[in-house]
């Protein structure tokens, strides 16, 4: 009988050790799923920022020759509409005469076929020739006219110049850099955020711009979210706009924004 009693105390002890090692497993298996959009950080994060121009531009030479005029420099303002740079187009100038009067000519020569088609003294082809004469002539004109057209180059909008490519009295062949602008008054924030921000970061959130250089605070609310998610940082660029931004402020100052917390989600 003893013998029968000592195997069976070792089943249940055995069992008993058993269930007490899976419990805690059976425990987890047992409770609620966790809601794991929660261990997004929430909003109260700091992410590094740019200052930048929502308009720049290089400007080119649409034609070919030597500059005349550039009135301004790096680091001078314009207003838009302001000359900045000049050519000197003599030869544009007088080609364009040259093609006013070579329409002219074509002009007169269809005016008298016409009158002579009228008398039957010319034929209907005769006509249909000088007029393709005259149409080819005034798209010479034209042509011309677009190149005096291009012998001064305005400004785009009103900003700064950030570098001057070529001098006056240069001469440059066509589709040659000339000036770098950019608006200065027209100012965005680029800030780059961990991708999984995206969970709250929504257009129209605000935040804080500290910048470096000034060591002022700007609010500023988000734009626009970029269109793209860098696959090995896992980051996104986000654009926003600031509420009262600084005459001081000038593109390519950076500084840190701040999210203010909005509570749990």
């Amino acid at each position: 009988m003893m013998s029968t009693l000592k195997p069976m105390r070792r089943y249940w002890v055995a069992m008993l050790v058993l269930a007490a090692s899976i419990g805690p497993v059976w425990a987890a298996d047992l409770a609620p799923p966790t809601d794991r959009s929660t261990s997004t950080a929430l909003p109260g994060e700091r992410a590094r920022a740019l200052i930048k121009s929502k308009f720049q531009a290089v400007l080119s030479s649409e034609i070919a020759g030597r500059i005349l005029k550039m009135p301004v420099r790096e680091g001078d303002r314009f207003r838009k509409g302001e000359r900045l740079v000049e050519f000197d187009c003599g030869w544009y100038v007088a080609s364009q005469q040259a093609a006013q009067a070579a329409l002219s000519h074509a002009q007169a020569k269809l005016n008298g076929t016409e009158s002579m088609a009228a008398m039957r003294s010319a034929g209907s082809m005769d006509v249909s020739l000088a007029r393709s004469d005259t149409e080819k002539a005034r798209a010479d004109l034209r042509l011309a006219s677009i190149s005096v057209e291009r012998c001064v180059i305005p400004a785009p909008f009103d900003g700064r110049v950030v570098e001057q490519k070529i001098h006056a009295f240069e001469s440059v062949a066509q589709n040659t850099p000339l000036l770098s602008v950019l608006a200065d008054s027209d100012l965005e924030v680029s800030l780059v955020v961990p991708a999984n921000w995206l969970v709250w970061l929504k257009p129209g959130q605000s935040f804080t711009l500290e910048i470096d250089e000034t060591n002022h605070s700007h609010p500023g609310h988000v734009s626009r979210l970029g269109a793209q998610i860098d696959p090995i940082s896992q980051t996104v660029t986000v654009f926003g706009d600031l509420t009262d931004p600084d005459k001081d402020l000038i593109a390519g100052m950076s500084g840190t924004a701040s999210f203010a917390p909005t509570g749990s989600r």
